[in-house]
């Protein structure tokens, strides 16, 4: 999924399976932008984050 450049467009993408996300937070002021984005990852990939759901149906 092209333009996720905030924690809400990461979790929607990982909400309707996207197994990948792009934006261009990290151009712009990237010293400030990492951190931030490292720790949407984390949200949304720890176990009962705001990631998709997994196990059965």
């Amino acid at each position: 999924m092209g333009r996720v450049n905030s924690l809400r467009r990461l979790r929607h993408a990982a909400a309707i399976g996207c197994h990948s996300a792009d934006g261009t937070c990290l151009i712009y002021a990237p010293r400030q932008n990492l951190p931030r984005l490292l720790s949407w990852l984390d949200e949304v990939n720890r176990p009962g984050g705001t990631g998709p759901p997994t196990g059965g149906h």
